[in-house]
C-alpha cells in the first residue's frame, strides 16, 4: 500500500464511516497546524498529508472517486510533499490570531480554532481545497489572517499608532484612527498568507477590541464621570482635579452643590466620526464622609442641627 494512501495518513480503517474520517482530520489538524507550529516543518508536512487524504476521502463522492482508481495524483515538489501548498490547491480558512499588550510585551500571538466559527471551522477550510469542477493547480490567492488587538478608551478618542510583528516577522504600523468604535476592522491588503501558482497574497484585518475605563461610563457620544468630594468641597465650593480622556483638569465646585449635581465639560467625551465632533463629560458629584468622622465636626452638626432644624424629606408628606 502506498505511504500516499489517504487512510493510512489519517489513521483510520477503510470501513471508517464519514464522521470517523472527519473526527480523525479534525483531531490532527489541531494537533499539526502550522499556526499552532511555527517553524516546524516536520508539523507543515504532516499538515499537508492530513490535508491531502481529507480531500481524497473527506467527503462521499471523492472517496468514491478514490477507492474506483479515479482520482488523479498530483506530482510531489522537491523538498515538500505532494498533497498541500505547491502542487495542490492553498487551503484557506479562518484562523483567528490575537495580538495584545501583555506581560510578555507586543506582539505575542495565542491561536484558537473556535473564536465563535463552531465546530464546523474545517470544513470552511476545506471548502477552497475540493474546487469541484475546477483545476486544483490553477493560481489560488492567499488565506486571509485575522489578528486582534486591544486598545484603550482613549485612543478611540485621541488615535494612535501602534506596532504589531507578525508570525512571518513583517511588521506593521496599525494606525488607529480617532472614532473608531468596538469591533472595527483595518484592511492590509497583501499581508496575509502566500498564493499558490502565481495567486496573489492575502489580506491581514486588524480587529479592534475596545478595553472599558472602570473611571468612565458610555452615554452616546458623552462619557459620564462620577467625582468623589467631600463635605466641605459640597458646602464651601472650590477646584477639584478631575480626570479627563485627555488627562487631568480642574473642575470648578460651586458652593452648596448636592450629592447628583451634573456639571459639564464640553467637548471632553467621545469623538464621532458621523458628526465629526466630540461629545461632553457629565460629571456627576458624590458627597463622601471621611471613614473615620472628627469628632469636632460632630460637635459642630450638633450644635448647627439645634438651630436649624431640617428635613429633606418633607416635601413627601405625610403617610
Amino acid at each position: 500500500m502506498s505511504s500516499r494512501d489517504p487512510y493510512q495518513l489519517l489513521g483510520v480503517k477503510r470501513s471508517a464511516s464519514q464522521d470517523e474520517i472527519k473526527d480523525a482530520y479534525r483531531n490532527l489538524a489541531k494537533k499539526f497546524h502550522p499556526d499552532l507550529n511555527p517553524g516546524s516543518k516536520e508539523a507543515e508536512n504532516r499538515f499537508k498529508d492530513i490535508s491531502y487524504a481529507y480531500e481524497r476521502i473527506g467527503n462521499p463522492e471523492e472517496r468514491a472517486k478514490y477507492d474506483r482508481g479515479e482520482t488523479e495524483e498530483a506530482p510531489a515538489q522537491e523538498g515538500a510533499q505532494a498533497g498541500f501548498g505547491g502542487g495542490r490547491r492553498s487551503w484557506r480558512g479562518p484562523f483567528y490570531r490575537q495580538t495584545q499588550e501583555s506581560e510578555a510585551g507586543p506582539g505575542r500571538y495565542t491561536f484558537s480554532f473556535g473564536e465563535g466559527m463552531g465546530e464546523d471551522v474545517f470544513e470552511s477550510i476545506l471548502g477552497g481545497m475540493r474546487g469541484r469542477g475546477k483545476s486544483r493547480y490553477e493560481s489560488q490567492k492567499g488565506e486571509d489572517h485575522l489578528y486582534k488587538m486591544d486598545v484603550e478608551l482613549r485612543d478611540t478618542v485621541l488615535g494612535t499608532e501602534k506596532e504589531i510583528t507578525l508570525p512571518s516577522g513583517v511588521r506593521l504600523a496599525v494606525k488607529i484612527p480617532p472614532g473608531i468604535s468596538e469591533g472595527t476592522r483595518l484592511r492590509f491588503a497583501g499581508q496575509g498568507g502566500p498564493g499558490t501558482h502565481g495567486g496573489a497574497h492575502g489580506d491581514a484585518y486588524v480587529e479592534l477590541h475596545v478595553r472599558e475605563d472602570s473611571r468612565f461610563r458610555r452615554d452616546g457620544d458623552n462619557l459620564i464621570l462620577e467625582l468623589p468630594i467631600s463635605i466641605s468641597e459640597a458646602v464651601l465650593g472650590g477646584e477639584v482635579r478631575t480626570p479627563t480622556i485627555d488627562g487631568f483638569v480642574m473642575l470648578k465646585i460651586p458652593p452648596h452643590s448636592n450629592t447628583d449635581r451634573k456639571l459639564k465639560l464640553s467637548n471632553k467625551g467621545l469623538y464621532s466620526r458621523q458628526k465629526k465632533h466630540r461629545g461632553d463629560q457629565i460629571v456627576v458629584l458624590k458627597i463622601v464622609l471621611p471613614s473615620q468622622m472628627d469628632p469636632e465636626l460632630e460637635n459642630i452638626l450638633r450644635a448647627w442641627q439645634g438651630r436649624h432644624p431640617y428635613n429633606p424629606r418633607e416635601h413627601w408628606g405625610s403617610v
